[in-house]
């Protein structure tokens, strides 16, 4: 789950500049299709099948079926989104690349007792999505978003959300020599300034601002929560959860789950700016 800043930043530019006459009303839809390209050939897929697909390859952490309900909901209105906008490719709605959409998996090469829980999770919600203003919304996932998820600028809505219980699970590091060319000199100090739930939201070095996600690429960390520890000539990166950190936090929420919340819960705790609808009841 590479999806960071950049990408956001080009769907909500392109959000903006719509026409308002192209944002039709999705209530009452018999149902909704996206146009995917898997390479040569770009095929029409019903948004349930690709919710389906999408959850084989995003849901494998969900344990709870509370959790397993709320990111079906949340992958759903994803897919609504791009299926109304078609903003992210010129000629097709998605494609199947984890580092620019989402990752597609294969029903055929599922286990069936894992096919069977995503199956029971799309019926239980079946076209429930989240809205803005009546108008779906992109509700965001990551897989852990360690003490809590980030601000989104792209997405405001997505307000942050801090975890009841810091999860440990989600722990790495990364090192790399000061003296390397990813790193800046060895004279140089890099300055990290934090927001909410201990997000880095820029750094600064050799008097230039770096925006979190160029220090996120640049040094390929997993996460947006990190902090730098110099040893001798190591610049050593303790990082916490994985993911971008907007949005619904999978690890979390399915703490959340076995310890008794519902689905709605859930959605209601990483989207109260949101609104849920179902689009379609066929």
């Amino acid at each position: 789950m590479k999806r960071f800043g950049w990408f956001f930043v080009l769907v909500a530019v392109l959000t903006a500049v719509l026409p308002i006459a192209a944002k039709k009303s999705v209530a009452g839809a018999g149902g909704m299709s996206l146009f995917v390209s898997g390479g040569a050939e770009v095929y029409e897929i019903d948004i349930e099948e690709y919710t389906l697909r999408v959850l084989i390859s995003e849901a494998k952490d969900c344990q709870s079926e509370q959790a397993l309900y709320a990111l079906a909901v949340a992958v759903r209105s994803c897919a609504a989104y791009f299926s109304l906008y078609g903003l992210k490719h010129e000629s097709f709605d998605v494609c199947t690349s984890g580092d620019c959409c989402f990752s597609l998996g294969d029903p055929q090469k599922t286990d069936g007792a894992y096919l069977a829980r995503l199956k029971n999770a799309l019926d239980a919600t079946k076209g429930e999505i989240l809205t803005l203003d009546g108008m779906p919304a992109m509700a965001l996932f990551t897989a852990c978003a360690g003490s809590g998820t980030r601000y989104c600028a792209e997405f405001p809505y997505l307000s942050p959300v801090a975890s009841a219980e810091r999860c440990s699970s989600h722990t790495s590091t990364v090192e790399l020599p000061t003296d390397s060319d990813l790193f800046f000199t060895t004279n140089d100090e890099l300055c990290l300034v934090y927001g909410e739930n201990e997000k880095c939201e820029f750094g600064i070095a050799q008097n230039k601002m770096l925006s979190a996600d160029e220090l996120v690429t640049r040094f390929s960390l997993p996460s947006y929560e990190f902090s730098l520890e110099i040893l001798d000539e190591t610049a050593v990166f303790h990082c916490r959860g994985l993911g971008h950190g907007c949005g619904l936090d999978i690890c979390a929420s399915d703490r959340m789950a076995k310890s008794g919340f519902g689905y709605k819960d859930i959605l209601l705790k990483y989207f109260p700016n949101l609104s849920a609808d179902k689009i379609y009841n066929n």
